[in-house]
């Protein structure tokens, strides 16, 4: 049907914004908009297949009103997209940027299907709580200014701010209006409490003195502060809410705090009584002491995930003569670093040796090798895949950045099945609050009583709360983080604390995750190395991360200091390279091209081939964990065991002995064979834990339902794991486990305690015994026991299992 033109509809909604078309109406398709602006992006929307952002939420789109010319000229300058980039090279650009108009789930939605309206971006990620989005540009097809220009088209203009550019860790202002409001409404709950007292001690004794219209008229003045300065947000959230026509908690809030100002204006006028001014500044100070109380309580779970929590491993850090190995957190600008093959470079750096190759997957999401030389920049999270390399930091290391790209989407496995549960819960909360509050004040009506239905109806409308509910999960388990973290475990997220506790089939790589890296015992076996091979030996193990190279390279005791051409690493075969023009490879027999004798098939074996010519090997016999067996043995015995090994089977005698009986033994399994053997295990049915050492096993940690990367103060650390165990905890995994099960019976408490306190308020209220400032009160003390309790009871069991 055509919709006329004229004044009959003057106030039409927009169909993408919602705002009124009051200065103009533009029909498209037979719908109505408020300017071009909305028209154009409705149909670039619609003509790109993505209608469902208008499913998802009626009108939900922001008016992209102002032209943007040459606003965003200036974001050609390399100099500035230099400043502005996470990561940049020729082809990628990673960016964060700003959104201030980020509002709801259609945002969220529309904002990680750019790729749609521009191929160029490969992929985007939003960041609801900080309104920012991340965008990974194709700078072959599109560019940053092109990008800010879709943004600004579309309805959400990025927010960059130039006088910031130059160091983007400036922190943030402190917002002190929270406090402001609670200090606003505070004092005009106390004045007016004062002002009513007359009244309340002798209430004919203030009307024969010709007192009370006074005091009302000044419980009136004194109240505006509150009405006009704190009160708005509640009412601002609520409409937000209602024109997406959803229900937030907001909606019952502004909903009593309407019924309580409108009964004082109807008493106070009709001179029925002097009004409940006194409960609505009261209901605000207390909400608002309550919203004071829950944002710290989110900022300070953000602020431990992305600050806090580090990653164990450690850089290689050179100084004169001195190498030795220093956590990266202590890393600062103009340290000199040693990058090895496998390693990912901890902070942007500049390479200082003449060449290097890395690759970008772990920024990127794509693995391309990206070739650098000296004097290039080396973006944090490029992972060296070809010859050592040193590197000088140019930039201190950035703890979140590295967790952001940790938790890139990339490497998601599942969805939280806690957090599932809440927000179904909380949908429908709102809604049978408003019903509970509506039978209330029928039923109080019904029998006459009209206070005391107003009072019940405002009191259901304030005490109940979803916020306790919604905090029981992410503070307990956010607690459970940062307590597995001092202990040097270290969880990417929730959701891997969820996973953890209900694994029930482990499977552990063999080298460098069950045994001690750097114990082994090294045997040479038909060794002929002279002086000079043994050094060229010791360049090219110098190169790798592997623990066999590493362990081969100390035993050498060879400084290793010649330079290498054409290094080339291959996952679970060995290295190769060209030395003072002789080439070597060291590795397994099939690389070396060598026939192991039948007596040393089933050993741990490294051969060296120098110029075709066989130098012999070396048999490493491995050193087991200390206590392993007993380690084992205090897993839940639930827990099924698998050991899986691109080594031979020499020892599989001895790890007989070492696992519970029924333990799966797979050896001489390649790299590209350890994923397959733990989809099998996933296919039949089993919650799958893989703990390696992030070398030849990121397959393994990847498809398994939580992978663990064990590190031994090396900087091995892949993207794919679910968690960092530092290798001197290796120990304390079991406990570990049993922590994150009881962490889980923490969140059902907290649940359950959310409900009794809903449940008793709620009682209190629809029974006429709560009044709204009592309400108040209530509302935010349920967060505050929730949160108390849950923290309580974690550290509680966290100290009784000595955490």
């Amino acid at each position: 049907m055509n919709l006329p033109h004229g004044p009959v509809i003057e106030k039409t909604s927009c169909t993408h914004c919602g705002d009124l078309c009051v200065d103009e109406l533009i029909l498209y398709k037979e719908k109505p908009f408020c300017c071009e602006g909305c028209k154009t992006v409705y149909a670039l929307f619609t003509e790109n297949g993505l209608d469902d952002f208008y499913k998802l939420n009626t009108a939900p789109g922001t008016s992209p009103k102002a032209k943007t010319g040459d606003r965003f000229l200036y974001l050609e300058s390399e100099e500035i997209t230099e400043k502005l980039a996470d990561y940049k090279d020729e082809e990628n650009l990673r960016i964060t940027l700003e959104v201030p108009s980020i509002h709801c789930s259609s945002c969220i939605w529309i904002l990680e299907n750019l790729n749609t309206l521009n191929p160029g971006i490969r992929h985007s990620t939003v960041n609801f709580n900080k309104r920012e989005v991340s965008l990974m540009l194709d700078t072959t097809q599109t560019s940053l200014k092109d990008s800010a220009e879709l943004l600004a088209m579309i309805g959400y203009e990025p927010a960059i701010r130039l006088d910031k550019i130059s160091e983007k860790k400036n922190k943030p202002k402190k917002d002190y209006s929270r406090w402001y409001k609670i200090g606003v409404a505070g004092f005009c709950f106390g004045n007016i409490m004062l002002l009513t007292l007359p009244e309340y001690f002798d209430p004919t004794l203030a009307e024969e003195r010709n007192y009370s219209l006074f005091f009302r008229i000044m419980n009136i003045a004194v109240a505006l502060p509150a009405i006009l300065y704190v009160s708005p947000e509640f009412f601002r959230s609520a409409w937000a809410s209602l024109k997406i026509k959803t229900l937030n908690i907001d909606v019952p809030i502004a909903l009593g705090l309407a019924v309580i100002f409108l009964r004082s204006l109807y008493e106070i006028i009709t001179d029925v009584g002097p009004g409940y001014l006194d409960s609505y500044c009261g209901l605000l100070f207390f909400m608002s002491i309550g919203r004071a109380f829950q944002q710290k309580t989110y900022a300070g779970l953000n602020f431990d995930r992305d600050y806090k929590s580090y990653f164990p491993v450690s850089a290689e850090k050179i100084e004169g003569e001195k190498e030795w190995y220093e956590p990266i957190t202590n890393l600062k600008r103009g340290d000199i670093i040693r990058l090895r093959n496998g390693e990912i470079c901890p902070a942007d750096s500049v390479l200082i040796s003449p060449s290097g190759l890395f690759d970008a997957a772990f920024v990127t999401g794509e693995s391309k090798p990206v070739k650098k030389i000296e004097g290039n920049k080396v973006f944090a999270g490029l992972k060296n895949t070809g010859q050592a390399t040193l590197l000088k930091i140019e930039k201190d290391v950035s703890q979140s950045y590295l967790t952001d790209l940790w938790n890139n989407k990339a490497f998601e496995k599942s969805e939280s099945r806690i957090q599932g549960i809440t927000d179904r819960l909380s949908r429908y909360f709102t809604p049978a609050i408003f019903l509970m509050a509506a039978v209330s004040l029928g039923f109080y009506g019904f029998k006459g009583d009209w206070a005391t239905g107003w009072n019940a109806f405002t009191a259901v409308l304030i005490v109940a709360c979803p916020c306790a509910l919604a905090l029981a999960s992410p503070f307990t388990l956010g607690n459970t983080l940062r307590i597995l973290g001092r202990n040097r475990f270290f969880l990417k997220n929730a959701i891997a604390v969820e996973t953890l506790a209900a694994v029930n089939h482990a499977v552990f790589d063999k080298t460098g995750t069950i045994t001690q890296t750097g114990k082994e015992e090294i045997e040479p076996y038909a060794c002929s190395l002279n002086a000079e091979e043994t050094e060229i030996t010791a360049s090219l193990l110098k190169q790798s991360s592997h623990p066999l190279s590493r362990n081969l390279f100390r035993y050498l005791n060879s400084p290793g200091n010649l330079p290498v051409e054409e290094f080339m690493e291959i996952e679970g075969k060995g290295l190769e390279g060209i030395i003072s023009g002789k080439k070597i490879r060291v590795g397994s027999a099939g690389w070396c091209g060598i026939q192991t004798p039948d007596i040393l098939s089933e050993q741990t074996l490294v051969w060296v081939k120098i110029n075709e010519e066989n130098k012999g090997g070396f048999i490493f016999r491995n050193k087991y964990r200390n206590g392993l067996k007993e380690t084992l043995s205090q897993f839940d015995k639930s827990i099924q065991f698998s050991v899986i090994s691109g080594d031979h089977s020499g020892e599989k005698e001895r790890l007989k002995g070492l696992f519970p009986q029924g333990t799966e033994f797979v050896f001489k399994a390649l790299p590209e064979e350890k994923p397959v053997h733990i989809q099998k295990l996933k296919d039949s049915g089993n919650i799958v834990m893989m703990t390696g050492d992030g070398l030849n096993d990121s397959g393994a940690l990847k498809t398994a339902d939580i992978g663990i990367s064990v590190s031994d103060n090396l900087n091995t650390f892949t993207p794919a794991s679910d968690a960092i165990l530092d290798g001197k905890e290796f120990s304390r995994l079991p406990l570990f486990m049993q922590f994150t099960k009881s962490s889980l019976n923490v969140v059902k408490a907290g649940f359950a305690l959310s409900f009794l306190y809903n449940s008793v308020g709620l009682y209190l209220a629809v029974t006429g015994s709560l009044t709204p400032v009592a309400a108040a009160i209530l509302m935010p003390m349920s967060s505050i026991t929730v949160v108390s309790f849950v923290t309580l009871a974690v550290n509680m069991v966290a100290r009784k299992m000595k955490l």
